[in-house]
């Protein structure tokens, strides 16, 4: 069984790296719609109808990284996830992504962070770093 270690992982747009990265998430969903006819019996049927994925970034606040300011709600962005690295043929989730939201935190006893929101525009692709 492969293992890998998350603190290879890379996060870019078409601009470059995100800087101060520091988790990342990506959530795959399947929607399905209800089948079922009268005289089925007593269980559902259900049929996939549509898949969608969304991302989250977590980072530190980074105001002089222009590459995590482009994350602005609304844009339009072309992700790439590269969770063990950014060497050539390692694996990558890539797709263009929509800004959905950004919110930035502090607390006394921490740093400032920022965390990205987006929603899909099309596949997740699932490939190798070119």
């Amino acid at each position: 069984m492969a293992v890998h270690v998350g603190k290879s992982g890379v996060v870019k747009n078409s601009t470059g790296a995100v800087g101060e990265v520091r988790s990342w998430t990506i959530n795959e969903t399947g929607e399905t719609t209800d089948a079922t006819t009268m005289g089925s019996g007593n269980w559902r049927t259900n049929v996939a109808t549509f898949n969608s994925w969304t991302a989250e970034i977590e980072c530190f606040y980074d105001d002089a990284d222009t590459v995590q300011g482009g994350f602005t709600v609304g844009a339009t962005i072309d992700l790439a996830v590269q969770p063990t690295g950014s060497t050539s043929g390692e694996p990558e989730f890539s797709g263009d992504a929509i800004v959905t939201g950004c919110s930035t935190a502090g607390a006394v006893d921490g740093l400032v962070t920022a965390n990205l929101s987006l929603t899909v525009t099309g596949a997740l692709v699932k490939g190798t770093v070119s």
